[in-house]
């Protein structure tokens, strides 16, 4: 490989921007180091794979090569890797590899509960970009979990991109202490209606008050505020079900533990 196609290879890797950018970085450097000779690149290939021991990492990696070079030779190297792992690219069975259905920079987030549905899209998501995690590191690794399709099933998540954090302390005892009680509003009335709410009906619930005795004083007060005119706009059948719905801190902690669960896991 001449000097000139390894730079042409290179610059069009980079303005694709299309893997992950370890991975990207890790195959530029294999172009680099090899300088031009074919089999170097392959012993290059040989090694990085051979220390690798994730195998989603192995098809990561010869997803990003891939992308790079149309040399099977160079990225099957990868994917032998995986397979020798125990993961066979190739087969869509593999819950935490198939995103060929996924456009690019999108994914897809499945919990087993409304409850935990309406936490992770009225709450958590938030809570990651402008809220508890707002300043931590990578400054951008909100970004993939706000592209997140919501789905109910069991907690996984797949994201057809690079995945920067997927670590988050979400049952943290510091971040219940501050919104525990709205988010058991929250999720007690997604479990009431059994289904997704809206953002109003969010926003509504989780200023509705503890029993129904003092909902219906707000409701018949003629006071109005932000909260109150709100809460106003639900309709009374659904703040019925909510009422007549259990759902406290332990249940709405472990609709938490889901959602850090399929974060957790995500790929």
């Amino acid at each position: 490989m001449s000097t000139k196609t390894l730079r042409s290879v290179i610059r069009k890797y980079l303005i694709e921007a299309a893997y992950d950018a370890k991975d990207k970085k890790r195959v530029i450097d294999m172009f680099t180091r090899s300088k031009g000779s074919d089999d170097k690149l392959l012993q290059l290939a040989r090694t990085m794979a051979s220390r690798i021991t994730d195998p989603m990492k192995a098809t990561r990696r010869g997803e990003a090569a891939k992308a790079a070079v149309d040399a099977p030779d160079f990225y099957n190297i990868f994917f032998d890797r995986a397979k020798e792992l125990g993961l066979d690219p190739d087969d869509k069975s593999n819950a935490g590899f198939d995103r060929s259905s996924l456009k690019r920079g999108t994914g897809i987030i499945w919990l087993p509960t409304w409850s935990a549905i309406e936490l992770w899209q009225n709450e958590i998501t938030g809570q990651l970009s402008d809220g508890y995690w707002e300043n931590s590191v990578p400054h951008d690794h909100w970004m993939p979990w706000s592209k997140m399709e919501v789905k109910k099933g069991n907690p996984k998540a797949i994201y057809n991109g690079w995945i920067q954090r997927n670590k988050y302390a979400v049952d943290s005892k510091d971040l219940i202490d501050i919104v525990g009680d709205r988010m058991v509003n929250k999720g007690r009335m997604a479990k009431a209606l059994g289904r997704e709410l809206t953002y109003d009906e969010s926003n509504a619930a989780e200023g509705l008050p503890e029993n129904i005795a003092d909902y219906k004083d707000m409701i018949a007060s003629n006071k109005s505020d932000y909260t109150i005119d709100k809460i106003k706009k639900l309709k009374k059948k659904d703040v019925a079900a909510f009422y007549s719905t259990e759902y406290d801190m332990a249940e709405m902690k472990r609709d938490l533990k889901f959602i850090k669960k399929a974060m957790s896991e995500a790929k």
